[in-house]
């Protein structure tokens, strides 16, 4: 069976949601009580439309097309070679659904989302041939974790298939869950919510990285065609508060009671472009393209580029060791809101708060001798405590009614990503920005993978809605623009240390370089200032065929100068994106979407450089 076979079975079913009688959306009273449900339903596929590049692909594997790869890295080409041009990427078939409750002053809130993807749900993903003839005697998993030291067999194919396909092949997620009261204290209104609840500052609409870091968010979510924003949020366990602590001003608080990562992309799935921090990953690969996935010791490379025999004398793989997350106490913060309304209905706000990271970084440990495989090293996520974050934003509007929204941030003590070549080599004992001395970082070391600093970002937007455009006969018109920049403090030089970029895949020191017989990387490393922009337009036109809403959109990406460093990658220098949507609404219940994604620019650092894809989703609202 075909992927393509899913693509009509996604079209009956669409079909079928748009019989379905109105009458199913839920409301009802119960006594002083009341509760209601919302709902939506969508089934869409999304369709590869581009070939894939040779130069994100590592050398030591090859395209559809039978050509070897050109990149000095196999760490972040799975997705890309899981699918064709033309296949199939993703179908899936989603349900959302919300519960409001309601009784005078008290209530309750739940959210919940269930997806089944037709495609990723018996998807045989990973390469067979990268867990065969290596150690079968032993098994990297152990109770549904990698055991150290070991390496890869059969039954790990499998079970890494198992962790990518509950990731986003059949997927139930509790999002929102929370209660919440409103009361009058000493003559002030008190606004409470306890439980899970997704709590977004600022005014950034495209950006990310600003004030609304203190979210976390699920990748897998926002790559399901059709998928609404509230999805996308982790919302945790916290207690927030809101009391208006004078005229036109108020004070919100929040303390978290629990903590809850960013989910990366899984492994294998169409946009992933790192092959071991998602679901499923559970080696980094240190054999620079050149050697085969997870390849044993003193394996032969194709091109023999060191030595008459091997370019990986210690193996490849270098082993996942448990995720090391944080605690959850010591996460709070507030937000001060005030309202004037001779400055143009001005809207400003000042936040302050303590968290700890969302974004995974990867630290390491060594080698216990010279002598040991390099599976006996290996790599960890971790997720650093308390960053300390300050911002303020405003909303207002100016001339001509547009409305003009910004904000800043600054985020102390942010962690940020050493190369992972440096770190990886350190971890070999191979000299290194990290690990300067041949061999001193051996005997089983952590190493640290991060160092902090102060990071600042600027984001500023405007939005103009327009009346009807005559000489292209729409009812309205909506504009969006947003720039953003971001600035970091004391970033040192890349002679000083190299701090990690998409596609740095080899060492950034000539002689390191070229003792192990690769190129040197001599660009592509985060710069201390980064800037881009988002452009947006949407035109509506009502009453199409005397029944019909029909919106044409366009979302024009470019990021102008500078490269952010990982995990807070916001701009790739030259890295531009184009999103064409035309939605089609009946009844306020119905809607059909068929949009085409162009990525383009900042090769080879663009790593969705050659995915550009096509999607349409059916969704009903009952």
């Amino acid at each position: 069976m075909t992927r393509n076979y899913f693509i009509s079975r996604v079209l009956v079913t669409g079909a079928l949601a748009g019989l379905a009688p109105a009458a199913m959306a839920a409301g009802f009273e119960l006594g002083e009580a009341s509760v209601r449900i919302d709902s939506q339903f969508s089934t869409g596929f999304a369709v590869r439309m581009e070939e894939q590049d040779r130069n994100l692909i590592g050398r030591a594997n090859q395209t559809a097309d039978g050509e070897a790869g050109l990149a000095y890295s196999t760490n972040g080409d799975d997705g890309n070679l899981q699918f064709d041009k033309g296949d199939v990427f993703a179908a899936p078939s989603k349900l959302t659904s919300d519960l409001s409750f309601n009784w005078g002053n008290f209530g309750a809130f739940v959210r919940g989302t269930y997806t089944f993807d037709w495609v990723l749900h018996d998807e045989d993903f990973l390469d067979p041939a990268d867990h065969e003839g290596l150690f079968p005697a032993s098994t990297f998993f152990e109770n549904g974790a990698p055991r150290y030291g070991d390496t890869l067999n059969q039954a790990d194919l499998s079970a890494r298939r198992d962790s990518i396909q509950s990731a986003v092949g059949s997927d139930a997620d509790l999002l929102d869950a929370y209660i919440y009261g409103d009361f009058e204290v000493f003559g002030r209104y008190l606004a409470v919510r306890v439980g899970k609840q997704a709590l977004n500052w600022g005014e950034s609409t495209f950006v990310q990285n600003g004030l609304n870091s203190v979210l976390s968010f699920d990748v897998n979510h926002l790559r399901v065609p059709g998928f609404q924003l509230e999805e996308v949020y982790r919302p945790v366990s916290m207690v927030w508060a809101s009391t208006d602590v004078a005229d036109n001003m108020s004070l919100d608080v929040f303390y978290q009671l629990d903590w809850e990562p960013t989910l990366v992309d899984a492994i294998g799935t169409y946009f992933s472009t790192n092959d071991f921090a998602g679901a499923g990953g559970i080696t980094a690969q240190i054999g620079f393209g050149q050697a085969p996935e997870n390849a044993a010791p003193l394996t032969s490379c194709p091109e023999g580029e060191i030595g008459a025999t091997t370019c990986v004398p210690f193996g490849a793989a270098i082993t996942r060791l448990p995720d090391r997350e944080p605690d959850s106490d010591d996460q709070f913060g507030g937000a001060l809101r005030m309202y004037i309304p001779a400055l143009n209905d001005l809207d400003l706000s000042f936040y302050a708060a303590n968290y700890h990271s969302r974004l995974p970084l990867v630290s390491g440990r060594s080698r216990p001798t010279g002598n040991s495989p390099s599976t006996e090293s290996g790599y960890r996520l971790v997720y650093p405590e308390n960053i300390k974050l300050y911002g303020l934003s405003f909303n207002t509007t100016v001339w001509g009614g547009i409305a003009l929204q910004a904000e800043a941030s600054r985020k102390d003590d942010q962690p940020l990503q050493i190369d992972d070549v440096e770190l990886l080599l350190a971890g070999l004992g191979v000299s290194s920005q990290v690990a300067p001395i041949q061999g001193s970082a051996l005997g089983g070391q952590e190493i640290v993978g991060y160092r902090r600093y102060s990071v600042n970002q600027v984001n500023l937007g405007l939005t103009k809605i327009f009346g009807p455009w005559s000489w292209i006969g729409s009812d309205q018109a909506t504009m969006v623009l947003e720039a953003a920049g971001m600035h970091v403090e004391d970033m040192p030089d890349t002679d000083e240390l190299r701090l990690e970029a998409p596609g740095t895949y080899t060492p950034g020191d000539a002689a390191t370089a070229a003792a192990l017989g690769v190129p040197q990387q001599i660009g592509g490393y985060p710069t201390a200032s980064s800037w881009g922009y988002r452009l947006a337009t949407r035109l509506t036109y009502n009453n199409v065929f005397n029944r019909f809403v029909m919106e044409p959109a366009i979302l024009w990406q470019h990021d102008v100068n500078g490269t952010s460093p990982t995990p807070l990658t916001s701009f790739v220098e030259g890295r531009q994106q184009i999103n064409l949507v035309l939605n089609t609404r009946y009844l306020d219940r119905l809607e059909y979407e068929i949009g085409y994604t162009v990525y383009q620019g900042a090769k080879p650092y663009n790593l969705l450089g050659d995915r550009d894809f096509l999607q349409m989703v059916v969704k009903y609202s009952f």
